[in-house]
């Protein structure tokens, strides 16, 4: 699931007519602005060099030349900026569409088991009649269904905000990078005359090319760093304070210097392999995948579809230990910052021969807050030490991890696993 951002909870009504319509025009419009765009710069660069079709020569025809190219430079940048808030519409889109079933989903499902829900997903009980105790029963289910109904309806409106944002800051790049007068040069907003180095030691910089550096803070120099190195993932397995891996580094560091901002990870490969890799959490999530594998069939015999939605918040568990890991550093995830959430959705294939297959969809999203637990005496005299190192400026920040990744369950007519493929299995 992503990250539940601060919004406002939508209506019942408003979940049903939730569109993504208007994401799908403006994909459409951005791919079709770029060709045009590069294709009419393409044509001037050639009308320069060849005005009327005749060869123009000397100090004049260079500097139009060189001025013609850098204009198409800067088109180029800009169409690829719209090329990528294109692809943001559409992927963002799917996203949006998902968790709007997986909402729609619910509601229906509470309905069907007898329940009324109101505007603002308040979920009562329709029936009446039975014992006290039963009444009680379908009361307390009622108010835990509203808080389910609740959690997936800011999901679906989060989830919408956190597409806006992401193409509001990818659009922004298009205003650094304008065809001035006399002086088509690249302008770069976010980086002024910043050097590389400048640029590696404030977190929040962007690449010279524009787009935001990757999540290890040093454009991917870590990792190369440690491949370099022979490094492995979690370190060498000692457990000694100077053990470490790019993943440590870098949230060390954001610790260190980065001024408490939040740090929020989307599907970034290094980072997704880095999580997905650690056997311990895969061991933890894969009852859960399995759980709702088997409740997508038992839901598909009861005639409730083959396309359900799932969701649900735990809390899940990485190493620990002293050593500068990833790993270690995470260690487990903090209900404070959101937990562990695990959701996406199912579709189910009776097959054939009586048995089934189930496509679990997953979105997995790690919640924690990077900060030292006064519990261990460990991490003070680490604290103190980083408030030395950092003159003062250490600040505790929430990291948001998540990534997706699919499992093809096939089970027997009992509902037995005959053969499971794909993450977190191995």
């Amino acid at each position: 699931m992503a990250a539940i951002a601060p919004v406002q909870i939508p209506t019942k009504s408003q979940i049903f007519r939730w569109t993504t319509t208007h994401l799908h025009e403006a994909a459409t419009v951005w791919e079709k602005a770029a060709e045009q765009s590069e294709q009419a710069f393409e044509q001037h660069v050639n009308n320069v060099r060849n005005p009327a079709g005749t060869e123009w020569t000397g100090a004049g025809a260079t500097a139009a030349y060189d001025d013609a190219r850098e204009a198409q430079d800067t088109v180029r940048t800009q169409c690829s900026i719209k090329r990528e808030c294109a692809r943001i519409a559409r992927r963002g889109a799917e996203d949006i569409d998902g968790a709007k079933r997986t909402s729609v989903n619910a509601i229906q499902e509470v309905e069907g088991k007898g329940y009324s829900v109101a505007e603002d997903l308040t979920v009562t009980d329709a029936r009446s009649g039975g014992s006290d105790s039963e009444r009680a029963a379908r009361k307390a289910e009622a108010q835990q269904l509203t808080e389910f109904l609740r959690w997936h309806a800011q999901g679906l409106a989060s989830t919408d905000a956190q597409v806006a944002g992401e193409l509001t800051a990818e659009a922004q790049g298009l205003e650094g990078r304008t065809l001035a007068g006399g002086d088509p040069t690249v302008q770069m907003l976010d980086d002024g005359d910043k050097s590389r180095n400048d640029r590696i030691n404030d977190r929040d910089a962007k690449h010279p090319d524009g787009r935001d550096r990757g999540p290890d803070g040093t454009d991917g120099q870590r990792g190369r760093n440690d491949e370099t190195w022979r490094r492995p993932e979690g370190g060498d397995g000692s457990n000694n304070d100077l053990n470490n891996d790019w993943a440590g580094r870098a949230i060390l560091e954001r610790y260190l210097f980065g001024g408490g901002k939040e740090w929020e990870i989307d599907n970034d490969p290094a980072w997704s392999k880095y999580m997905m890799d650690d056997p311990n959490l895969a061991r933890q999530l894969d009852g859960h995948i399995r759980n709702h594998a088997q409740q997508a069939i038992i839901d598909y015999q009861q005639g409730k579809g083959s396309h359900q939605g799932f969701g649900e918040m735990f809390n899940a568990e990485m190493a620990n230990g002293e050593s500068i890991t990833g790993r270690n550093y995470l260690h487990g995830t903090n209900a404070d910052a959101g937990g562990f959430q695990l959701g996406g959705y199912t579709d189910v294939q009776q097959l054939p021969d009586g048995n089934y297959k189930v496509n679990v969809h997953g979105r997995y999203n790690w919640n924690d807050i990077m900060d030292a637990n006064p519990q261990y005496s460990t991490d003070v005299k680490k604290s103190k030490w980083a408030d030395i190192i950092s003159l003062g400026q250490a600040e505790p920040y929430t990291m948001r991890i998540l990534w997706s990744a699919d499992t093809e369950f096939v089970f027997d007519k009992n509902g037995k696993p005959i053969d499971i493929k794909g993450y977190p299995f191995k």
